[in-house]
């Protein structure tokens, strides 16, 4: 795995699993507990211009059951098309992406 990327997994990871380990008061988790739990969610992102040619490179992580993902702005900003490859090998193409703002406006 990219060193880069690596290390973006492991936070996606731990920002995941900080939502876990909150919902369970019962029995405080380790950050190893956190990340079995959550590397699952963990994607990798590469978007693509409108010709094809690769942009960025990134991470996300998924959080509904319908697939939608959360990355940060600079992986997806002036991407046409991105490839999302989620922890089994398996891809998935998307073309949509609905950025928000600071202030939690959408953006179009």
């Amino acid at each position: 795995m990219i060193p880069v990327l690596r290390r973006h997994v492991i936070s996606g990871c731990v920002l995941l699993g900080l939502s876990l380990a909150s919902a369970q008061t019962q029995k405080e988790l380790s950050v190893v507990d956190i990340v079995k739990r959550s590397s699952d969610a963990v994607v990798q992102i590469v978007t693509s211009d409108s010709s094809g040619k690769e942009m960025a490179l990134g991470s996300g992580f998924i959080v509904s059951a319908d697939g939608r993902v959360v990355t940060n702005y600079h992986v997806i900003k002036g991407a046409h098309s991105a490839v999302v490859r989620v922890s089994n090998g398996a891809f998935f193409r998307s073309t949509v992406f609905w950025p928000r703002t600071r202030s939690g406006t959408w953006q179009s």
